[in-house]
């Protein structure tokens, strides 16, 4: 399962599966990288605070009647990165910065990446960042503005990435993004709530150290 399936949300979707507005892939919502419409929201983000949260996954499978439920604590740092500890039985750090992925197990020792993911991990980064220019090279992007609201859809260009982990949906505010699914059908897709949002997170040298490099 690759890094991209850990995202935020900053809503609690409690054991619902969230509703993808599928309808935004259109090309009435084609989206340029650099629509004036959308320049507000992009520089408010690009200007955001090192952040903590802790969040929730939720994997749908045709398979199976309920969704597998992962947990854990992501942190983001303008400087550093993204940082995902999942708790648990599944105990580990991912970290995803300029330099690719980096996956730290229980011990602290590095463990091998998947190889496949390395795309994915990079369009999760530019996602939180909402870095249009980046997410254009691999994504036709499709957007809507309902007041402070918008919505987004982005559409994988790679054909292994679309059979991986299919499009991705987010909707967000001026300040957030409030939810992601990545969508490979209504009975296998994959959806994260965020809660407990602290902002700014005023890292520690301890946490810099632990979850970071």
């Amino acid at each position: 399962m690759t890094a991209l399936l850990r995202i935020l949300l900053a809503a609690l979707l409690g054991c619902t599966a969230i509703a993808a507005d599928e309808s935004i892939i259109a090309p009435a919502h084609r989206l340029a990288a650099d629509a004036p419409a959308w320049r507000d929201v992009a520089g408010k983000f690009a200007l955001q605070p090192d952040t903590f949260a802790e969040f929730e996954e939720r994997r749908f499978f045709a398979f199976r009647r309920d969704p597998v439920v992962l947990k854990g604590e992501v942190r983001i740092s303008r400087a550093r990165g993204l940082s995902l500890h999942y708790t648990g039985a599944e105990d580990r750090v991912i970290i995803i910065d300029a330099d690719g992925m980096l996956i730290r197990d229980a011990t602290g020792q590095a463990a091998p990446p998947d190889p496949r993911a390395s795309s994915a991990n990079a369009a999760l980064r530019e996602i939180l960042r909402l870095d249009f220019a980046t997410l254009e090279k691999d994504f036709d992007l499709y957007g809507r503005r309902d007041g402070v609201a918008w919505s987004l859809a982005l559409v994988p260009h790679d054909e292994m990435m679309r059979r991986m982990i299919g499009n991705i949906f987010v909707t967000g505010d001026p300040t957030a993004v409030q939810s992601i699914e990545l969508s490979r059908g209504p009975k296998q897709h994959i959806d994260i709530v965020m809660s407990a949002t602290r902002s700014p997170a005023n890292f520690s040298a301890a946490e810099l150290k632990k979850y970071f490099r």
